[in-house]
């Protein structure tokens, strides 16, 4: 799948596209929604979903690798050893 044909997806069959074909990578909070970033073959896609509705509000298909800059900070490498 293309980012091209997912954004002509309508919502319900984005969250299938998401179910069957896309990887779960990172979760941030922002105001009142939980966003969720997936990665789906060569694009990702972030899922705004409203804590107070309880539904999917937007879903935002990119490929800018810079958009990826909030769930950065979120990722753990403690664990991860150097060598030199």
């Amino acid at each position: 799948m293309t980012i091209h044909d997912f954004k002509i997806l309508d919502d319900h069959q984005k969250a299938t596209a998401l179910v069957d074909e896309g990887v779960l990578i990172g979760k941030r909070d922002l105001l009142f929604y939980l966003v969720f970033l997936y990665q789906v073959e060569g694009f990702y896609v972030e899922v705004l979903y409203s804590i107070k509705s309880k539904k999917v509000h937007k879903f935002r298909a990119f490929e800018n690798v810079g958009l990826l800059d909030p769930y950065l900070s979120k990722i753990d490498i403690s664990e991860l050893h150097v060598s030199q």
